[in-house]
């Protein structure tokens, strides 16, 4: 899922680990709809 038929990243490291703090950092209400989100844009 996080990485391309050709062997690269989708996603940086720093990208990914912002993408958490993001998430963690996020009102509880929010959540699920942040991470439903990332995992359509990662698809």
């Amino acid at each position: 899922m996080l990485i391309r038929r050709d062997g690269t990243k989708l996603l940086d490291d720093n990208v990914l680990v912002a993408l958490t703090l993001m998430i963690a950092a996020s009102k509880p209400s929010e959540k699920e709809a942040m991470i439903k989100v990332l995992l359509n844009l990662m698809s």
